[in-house]
């Protein structure tokens, strides 16, 4: 197995420009490459081709729960016409299994956004990750606003990348030779 170079990677773009499709291209890579990969997807949830609402689900379990949904639901956490399940969000991030020990492990957070913070919990596991020992890549919102973003992005080891749809590629090919 290779080693990962310790790295932190954030990438950000505005909404629509492929993160999360770079995320699961790189899953697919690092997969491949026999790695010992952790952290979370967010997919959008649809119904008939209408997005509905969007999950959490575990990388290494490939377990899911609702994140996110349309409806009337009864919960005080909202995002646009989103209703946001954080009891469901920090069960399952209670349930992901990441030694903050573990050398040859590599993370994804797919996403970093508006409703996963609203989950102090989610904070806190930010924190532990992005000052361990352990090789982080993960998406967060261009436009969000919000404490724990500006603590991550001005960490010393941590390399940010502005994707576009016109830099998917370059994109994708830095961050495998930052890796490796």
């Amino acid at each position: 197995m290779n080693k990962v170079i310790k790295m932190k990677v954030i990438i950000t773009g505005p909404p629509r420009c492929g993160k999360s499709s770079l995320i699961s291209r790189l899953i697919d890579h690092y997969k491949e490459k026999n790695y010992i990969l952790h952290g979370f997807l967010t997919p959008e949830v649809r119904i008939r081709g209408t997005r509905i609402g969007f999950d959490i689900e575990d990388i290494y379990s490939g377990e899911k729960a609702k994140l996110a949904r349309i409806g009337n639901y009864q919960t005080q956490y909202k995002v646009g016409k989103y209703k946001v399940f954080i009891k469901d969000f920090e069960l399952m991030l209670s349930n992901l299994k990441i030694n903050l020990e573990e050398e040859k492990a590599l993370v994804f957070i797919d996403e970093i956004g508006k409703m996963e913070l609203y989950s102090k919990k989610f904070q806190t596991i930010l924190k532990n990750l992005f000052t361990s020992k352990l090789s982080i890549i993960s998406t967060i919102g261009l436009k969000l606003t919000h404490h724990i973003k500006d603590y991550i992005i001005n960490l010393p080891d941590v390399r940010l990348f502005h994707l576009s749809r016109q830099n998917f590629e370059k994109i994708y090919e830095e961050i495998i030779s930052i890796m490796s």
